[in-house]
């Protein structure tokens, strides 16, 4: 029975050896998974908390966009300098179709590049006499820079082109009055006073086609010479003293006044006539500058 008793512990202790050795790796093998995933999600999650998703997001977003606005502003770029060269070279339709390109690609923040293609764009249509579109380029050129004395001179050519000798002589007498006139070069002061001197022909020629012209003359005079200092002062302290020389401009519209008011007493006296055409280029000296002012502070008050 001892033995017995021996033998069959033996067996048992044997079976549970053998299942232990079985069972062992298997159980090993489980909660090595299992703490590997514990460990793989414990990490995921603190690299999260490290970085917000968003911003990682974001960055990797923006950088194509940025690359490709800088490609954009490069070809925008390309626009301009194809069409200078094609300017240079009289190719002007193609300058044209280059400045165009850009002009619809170009953010309107960037004003005073597109003032330079507009008036590029004018200076090609010009040299094709296409002059109405050159005068609506000069127009916007002149929105922004209204004082640009090559645009204001290729609007005053234009105007004559077009027979509005008013508002050329008023883009001729801008150009003379703004303070870096002295880069001015001879020859387009000459061209300046031409335009001038045709619009005063132009209304004396009319002066004698009319009926009862002088006394239409008398009345503007009379106009003229109502002037009150306070209000030539008014309308020139509007503008900036850094455009025109205003103290210049009113020495000369006030000795003006004087000559015409002389005039007056001559006429009312019925001492001596004068010629018509002198006392209508006066007239026209002093209107011209007062406008070129008024011009010029109503662009500043808007801007």
């Amino acid at each position: 029975m001892p033995a017995q008793c021996t033998r069959f512990l033996l067996n048992l202790m044997n079976q549970c050896k053998l299942r232990f050795s079985v069972y062992v790796p298997y159980f090993a093998v489980g909660l090595g998974v299992v703490l590997i995933y514990y460990k793989y999600k414990n990490g995921s999650t603190n690299s999260n908390s490290s970085q917000p998703p968003n911003e990682l997001n974001e960055a990797e977003l923006q950088a194509p966009l940025k690359e490709e606005a800088a490609k954009e502003k490069i070809k925008m770029l390309d626009y301009i300098n194809l069409g200078n060269s094609s300017l240079e070279m009289g190719s002007y339709e193609d300058a044209i179709e280059y400045y165009t390109k850009y002009l619809l690609l170009c953010p309107q923040s960037d004003r005073l590049l597109s003032a330079h293609v507009f008036h590029s764009r004018a200076t090609a249509y010009y040299n094709m006499n296409l002059l109405k579109e050159c005068l609506a380029d000069c127009d916007k050129v002149l929105e922004f820079l209204p004082t640009n004395k090559d645009t204001l001179f290729l609007r005053a050519r234009v105007l004559m082109g077009m027979k509005n000798l008013k508002l050329a002589a008023e883009d001729a007498t801008v150009f003379l009055l703004t303070k870096d006139n002295m880069l001015h070069s001879n020859e387009d002061i000459t061209y300046a006073f031409f335009v001038i001197t045709a619009f005063d022909e132009e209304t004396i020629q009319n002066f004698r086609d009319t009926k009862d012209s002088n006394l239409l003359l008398i009345k503007q005079i009379k106009e003229i010479t109502n002037y009150k200092e306070s209000f030539i002062d008014e309308t020139l302290n509007a503008v900036d003293p850094k455009v025109l020389d205003k103290e210049l401009i009113k020495t000369n519209i006030m000795a003006s006044i004087k000559i015409l008011s002389k005039f007056m007493d001559k006429y009312n006296a019925d001492t001596k006539r004068c010629d018509p055409s002198d006392i209508i280029k006066l007239m026209h000296f002093i209107k011209l500058q007062l406008k070129a002012a008024i011009r010029l502070k109503l662009i500043h008050e808007t801007n």
